[in-house]
């Protein structure tokens, strides 16, 4: 049940887990990578794009859920809509082989299961590394990507933090420790995420988390207990290791559609020259920095969000 919210106030819903609430269906499609889970629906014939939603390193598909409530609230239409679980998290299993975990054999099983779907076209919502990927999925289809909103896009800081960790603990301190985190708990993985979710069953995981948000007193539990059950120390780990070898100042440049980069001001994953750094591989790049938000923009401010997506929903790619 969507929550009785007008206000545009800081994080003003939590998490939703089961698609019903939102008249969404859960589909299974098998891809290169495996098994990709995904929810879809508010199919609109007389549009044939796509809204595909890429979640982060740190979530599945229901942290897009206060983004659709938010539209759901105002009426606005957030039509055809693809929100999967992108491999390695929620209920997408890791590939089998794991030499498949990179960025272009994600996100080339992303594109053929939204195709597979009878999509030929799509704009894409990324987060975090969700938004790495919508970034190469622009650039190997850049005719089919009509738009891309970047939501806290962990891009080049990152990278550059992953080569370089000893010098990460300067220019990205929370970044640096989480992969720190990540990769120990990778060493048994069942273990590291039983950890982490009694750590969250206890109340721990407020303070842990505390860092991605601008106020996370503020932020509703369900939040939290989504980060704690979520948290895929393999994948992040794999992820982070993939992000090093990525050629972004190479490939990125072939991105043809309109983009947006929204970021928060008190965003602890970015560095503070990402957006420009961005910009200026991918000239068409329009910035946004919403002043007291932090790593998940979608959650604490998902009105101003929803206003992103409207005004480039009015404005079609050349």
């Amino acid at each position: 049940m969507i929550a009785e919210q007008t206000s545009a106030g800081y994080a003003p819903f939590g998490l939703l887990t089961r698609a019903a609430e939102l008249d969404l269906d859960t589909r299974t499609i098998h891809t290169t990578v495996g098994e990709l889970e995904l929810q879809t629906g508010r199919r609109d014939r007389t549009d044939e794009t796509a809204t595909l939603m890429l979640h982060g390193a740190a979530g599945s598909w229901t942290t897009f859920t206060p983004l659709l409530q938010a539209a759901e609230l105002r009426g606005d239409a957030l039509d055809n809509l693809v929100i999967p679980d992108i491999p390695g998290w929620g209920a997408s299993p890791f590939p089998t082989d794991a030499a498949l975990f990179t960025i272009d054999d994600i996100a080339r099983a992303l594109v053929a299961a939204v195709r597979g779907l009878g999509y030929e076209r799509w704009r894409v919502v990324g987060h975090s590394f969700g938004a790495t990927v919508a970034l190469h999925i622009a650039t190997i289809e850049p005719t089919a990507t009509t738009a891309l909103t970047l939501v806290s896009p962990t891009t080049f800081g990152v990278f550059d933090a992953v080569r370089h960790p000893s010098a990460a603990l300067l220019t990205l301190p929370a970044y640096a420790g989480m992969r720190r985190t990540m990769q120990l708990l990778d060493w048994h993985e069942p273990a590291g995420r039983s950890l982490v979710r009694g750590l969250g069953r206890l109340g721990f995981m407020r303070a842990l988390a505390s860092p991605l948000f601008s106020h996370p007193g503020f932020i509703d539990a369900s939040v939290f207990d989504a980060i704690a059950e979520e948290v895929r120390p393999h994948a992040f780990a794999l992820a982070s290791d993939a992000a090093a070898v990525y050629p972004a100042a190479g490939l990125w440049p072939r991105v043809a559609c309109p983009v947006t980069a929204i970021r928060g001001r008190r965003d602890v994953f970015l560095a503070r020259d990402d957006l420009e750094r961005l910009t200026a591989v991918v000239p068409q790049t329009r910035s946004l920095v919403l002043p007291d938000t932090g790593h998940f923009a979608h959650i604490e401010r998902p009105f101003e969000v929803l206003d992103v997506l409207d005004v480039l929903d009015r404005q079609p790619a050349e």
